[in-house]
């Protein structure tokens, strides 16, 4: 690349780091401390891939946090070049994709997911780079070789990447089955994405197995599911009815199952052996519960409403609680970096002065404004269908994160608003192209020259 790209992206990267330039600090999440803890230690969390805690051990280089949160933004502001290089004319490229970048940064939660140690932000990688695999043809081998890699590991660094890559994946595998004969998705670069992502299928349990943590992507899935069948009710009733025929250790706490059934202490997860010791009780459960249709039927309904609410929910700011002594942020941090400790204690989080008020109003009024524009640009017969097939493959982007991350996690806002932006991305790229942008665009070159006239 050119000293002028490499320029703009690094700019591009700085400026979303901006909320962790105010904070005074990269800003920190109760998981946090695991992932850090993981990667320096070099061991297998059991609820969680270690790929993000490799990521913050080598990009950190073992010294400086603000280095991995500089690594998030320059890999996102690389991915989001390409897609400027390949939509937009020269000379609108570098105001349109900095234009972007502080747009973001100020009227969404972008910037607040960049400077976040957490592997959230690589979810919107992963999207970008399927996108630019599938959408973008003639990419160099070069360019598809680093996107590549960069799709490959934003999946490993957490499960929920993967599965919302599945999913993407087999929805447009299916639009590919419909609409072939028109040509609007190659078939070379859907088998590519999907040859990366079997890998990196792979690469999690391999990695497992080969650090003595056997053949498989998580020990911990199984009680992820079964605080979800708690939320939604449907473990009380499947108890109430299976209780006087089988003999579960559950059955003796089913009056008294708390909604924390993971982390409160009077959980009978714990009372009952804990998490790897009810493996195979629990699996016996979801195999009676799933083929069950009256359960199940519970089970699609809770699935659907938590999905659609996921995808309307995308405030920020429920990842920026204080977490000082005693915390494992704090505790991991005073560990692994003990003199970043300083800087930490002084940041604004930690004296609870981070407020998101005004920047979610703002993001409201962004994307469900963006949202709008995009449906009726879908839906407007003057679109041409390669600008229709780029907004339309951000939006199932969107829907494919809240269907995978509602109904296995819950309604947490960070999800959601860790990608919603990307419903921008498409308005920027095309704006060019209409005469309104050209004309104020002109009208702006005129003035300039008058002014250094």
């Amino acid at each position: 690349m050119k000293l002028r790209t490499l320029l703009l992206i690094l700019i591009a990267a700085v400026i979303t780091c901006f909320v962790g330039f105010y904070n005074n600090f990269p800003i920190v999440f109760p998981d946090t401390g695991t992932y850090i803890s993981s990667g320096f230690a070099n061991y297998v969390p059991i609820d969680r891939p270690i790929f993000y805690g490799w990521f913050l051990r080598h990009a950190s280089l073992a010294e400086s946090l603000w280095l991995a949160i500089l690594a998030q933004a320059l890999i996102l502001a690389l991915l989001l070049y390409y897609f400027f290089r390949q939509f937009v004319e020269a000379r609108y490229r570098a105001a349109l994709y900095l234009g972007f970048a502080f747009f973001c940064t100020l009227f969404t939660g972008l910037s607040v997911h960049v400077s976040t140690l957490m592997p959230d932000i690589f979810a919107p990688m992963m999207m970008l780079s399927l996108g630019l695999l599938l959408l973008v043809p003639g990419l160099k081998v070069r360019d598809q070789a680093v996107i590549g890699i960069i799709l490959f590991y934003s999946m490993a660094v957490h499960y929920a990447h993967l599965f919302t890559a599945y999913l993407i994946l087999g929805a447009v595998s299916l639009l590919w089955l419909l609409y072939r004969k028109r040509g609007l998705i190659r078939l070379r670069a859907l088998l590519l994405c999907w040859g990366v992502v079997l890998l990196s299928s792979l690469l999690i349990p391999a990695t497992n197995w080969a650090m003595g943590e056997g053949f498989g992507l998580s020990k911990g899935g199984h009680v992820f599911l079964m605080q979800r069948l708690v939320h939604w009710g449907v473990i009380e009733e499947y108890l109430a009815e299976a209780c006087p025929e089988k003999g579960y250790r559950f059955c003796a706490y089913k009056d008294s199952i708390p909604l924390d059934f993971i982390w409160d202490p009077e959980s009978p997860l714990h009372k009952t052996g804990g998490w790897l010791e009810n493996k195979q009780e629990y699996q016996a459960i979801f195999g009676d519960v799933l083929t069950d249709w009256t359960y199940l039927r519970i089970i699609l309904a809770r699935s659907f409403e938590t999905s659609l609410e996921l995808f309307f929910s995308f405030d920020v700011g429920d990842t920026t609680a204080p977490a000082l002594d005693g915390s494992s942020p704090f505790e991991t941090i005073k560990m692994r970096l003990p003199e970043q400790l300083r800087r930490y204690r002084f940041s604004r989080q930690s004296f609870g002065k981070l407020d998101f008020s005004l920047l979610n109003y703002m993001q409201r009024v962004a994307l469900l404004g963006a949202l709008f524009i995009s449906i009726l640009l879908l839906l407007s017969p003057r679109v041409p269908m390669p600008q229709k097939l780029l907004i339309g493959f951000f939006l199932l982007a969107l829907v494919a994160n809240a269907v995978v991350c509602g109904p296995l996690s819950g309604v947490f806002a960070r999800y959601q608003s860790r990608a919603m932006w990307l419903v921008l991305l498409p308005l920027f790229l095309l704006a060019s192209r209409y005469p309104w942008f050209r004309k104020l665009w002109e009208w702006w070159a005129v003035k300039e020259e008058a002014g250094s006239g």
